[in-house]
């Protein structure tokens, strides 16, 4: 059987690398889970350096052994709309090189990004972990589909706050912010939550 691909993005700004110690924490279990008998794999000492100026995105695809290393600058995508899709049979635990199951939701809407719903509870985008806000605060939802590195550390910092959100329990908030590897908060990557489609597809 084929052993599976992993991904791991990191964002480095002005020849700095961010929440390098979230990364390694997230390909030690990835190692751990998958190849326990495989030697440890050191960021520290793969990852390209010096970086010039600018925002990059580095990309690291592993497995039993590191596949590819790469570095490319990196532009902040928008959108305005987004819709939300139920996917119950969707898994996504590990940042697996194979997203497919992912882009095969993610063409169901189109102009915009999806939000996905498992099990009756929000998760995240196809692209990002979601952050919902309100007069009381900063949320996330509490059943990700992946825990990215971001939200771990938001999580840690206690900037915002894990609770099940409903897709009916939108309305108490009025912003959705996408934060990920390469998204800080402070980018204000966000849409309206009266710009969420409440229209459903079952898989």
């Amino acid at each position: 059987m084929l052993q599976p691909l992993f991904l791991e993005s990191i964002k480095a700004q002005n020849g700095q690398y961010h929440l390098l110690e979230f990364h390694q924490k997230r390909v030690d279990q990835v190692l751990k889970t998958f190849f326990p008998r495989r030697l440890g794999l050191d960021l520290q000492k793969i990852l390209p350096a010096p970086l010039p100026e600018g925002l990059f995105k580095v990309r690291l695809v592993y497995g039993e052994k590191l596949f590819e290393v790469e570095s490319a600058p990196y532009q902040i995508v928008r959108f305005q709309k987004a819709a939300l899709v139920q996917a119950d049979q969707l898994d996504y635990a590990f940042k697996y090189l194979n997203r497919q199951p992912i882009s095969n939701l993610r063409s169901l809407f189109k102009g915009g990004e999806i939000i996905i719903v498992k099990n009756g509870l929000l998760t995240d985008s196809s692209i990002a972990n979601l952050v919902l806000e309100n007069e009381q605060g900063l949320f996330t939802p509490q059943t990700p589909l992946l825990a990215g590195v971001k939200r771990e550390y938001l999580l840690a910092k206690k900037i915002i706050t894990a609770i099940p959100i409903k897709p009916a329990e939108l309305t108490k908030f009025y912003k959705i912010r996408f934060i990920n590897a390469m998204l800080d908060l402070e980018d204000d990557v966000f849409i309206d939550t009266e710009q969420v489609s409440r229209v459903f597809f079952d898989h």
